[in-house]
């Protein structure tokens, strides 16, 4: 004879290797057995939808392609380059796209005496030279050294946007070279290079497109909250930047994507949703209203998941009263989900099983 004790343990496990989307459970046993008998479990529904439409943590190359071409190179450079022959053949080597040999050339300038004032625009000119041979650590490194020797020079902006230039390079998925293979991943060294420009140039021409790729750098990291206050501070000190509307959308999709997922915080969702409202509203033709419009598709089946599922933490816990409110949230604000249907479904099922006394369930 089996003991009652090993009797008892042996009927729940049996109960519990029961699949969780059974419906006799909801007209017999009661709503707790439906929802797993681990605490904050909760279930399924059977109701197949689309897939839903996620933001990509990566910025898209797009984005990024105007700041990652630097232009062309100074006046200065090339009225230097008008008075000197050496200089001259540097230049006339870089837009013969002859770049390892404008490199050899600037060297050899910047090793004569005779370089004098003209040694600041042939390093800038080694510089440019290194980053269009794809040479773009080096490339930095010779910009940061012109910096540091002349802080206070009309150069300061342009090495500024060509350090810019190769920080979206870095975001944009470029990997240095180690042994002739390009191994490394950048993106780290971008963030660093970008926080050093916003802070020699806090309210520069360039600090709004620098907030923009420090944005996108934290949200190519994951880091999606610290992404969203870079952009927040763009749209702050610069609210009529170009750059402002595109760092509006991404700043929703990074709240988006910080809020994925049932565990998240309901308000980041209910600031999603009316932020994509107001952006719909304020660009109603622009050419994100489509892709806007997925994402609140999305930010709504996100919401009616959320509740769904705190509707199976209160039926762990036989509040039943509460299970229905949240079952009833669902069908009623979110009834375009796929969602909706097994909601209503639990809820119509939703019956307290019989003996067990609970305060919040009115005696009929």
């Amino acid at each position: 004879m089996i003991p009652p004790r090993l009797w008892s343990a042996l009927t729940l496990l049996a109960a519990l290797a029961v699949p969780v989307g059974a419906d006799w459970m909801w007209q017999s046993s009661g709503p707790l057995m439906e929802a797993q008998a681990a605490p904050g479990a909760v279930p399924v529904p059977e109701a197949e939808g689309a897939t839903l439409v996620l933001p990509p943590p990566l910025p898209a190359w797009s984005d990024l392609e105007d700041d990652a071409e630097p232009g062309p190179l100074p006046a200065a450079l090339m009225e230097a380059a008008a008075r000197s022959e050496q200089l001259s053949q540097a230049v006339e080597s870089y837009q013969a796209t002859e770049y390892a040999q404008a490199c050899r050339t600037c060297k050899r300038f910047l090793r004569q005496a005779e370089a004098g004032t003209s040694g600041p625009l042939a390093q800038f000119l080694w510089a440019a030279s290194e980053f269009r041979r794809g040479e773009l650590n080096r490339s930095y490194d010779l910009f940061e050294d012109l910096e540091r020797k002349f802080p206070a020079s009309e150069l300061g902006p342009r090495i500024a946007r060509w350090e810019l230039a190769i920080a979206s390079r870095f975001l944009g998925g470029h990997k240095e070279k180690l042994l002739g293979f390009r191994i490394r991943d950048m993106r780290a060294d971008a963030t660093v290079i970008l926080e050093r420009l916003v802070e020699r140039y806090p309210y520069g021409q360039l600090t709004d497109r620098l907030l923009a790729r420090l944005g996108d750098c934290c949200r190519a990291a994951r880091d999606y909250a610290q992404a969203m206050l870079y952009y927040d501070r763009l749209l702050r000190d610069f609210p009529r930047s170009p750059a402002a509307r595109e760092a509006e959308f991404s700043r929703l999709e990074c709240l988006i994507l910080d809020c994925s997922g049932p565990t998240h915080d309901v308000n980041g969702l209910r600031e999603a949703e009316q932020g994509l409202q107001a952006f719909l509203s304020s660009h109603p033709g622009g050419p994100r209203v489509e892709t806007a419009q997925r994402y609140l598709g999305t930010v709504r089946e996100m919401q009616a998941e959320h509740a769904f599922r705190v509707a199976g933490f209160y039926v762990v816990r036989q509040r039943w009263e509460a299970a229905r409110r949240y079952f009833r949230l669902v069908r009623e604000s979110f009834p375009d989900t796929r969602w909706a249907e097994p909601a209503a479904r639990r809820l119509d099922r939703l019956t307290p099983p019989p003996l067990v006394a609970n305060s919040e369930e009115p005696s009929s």
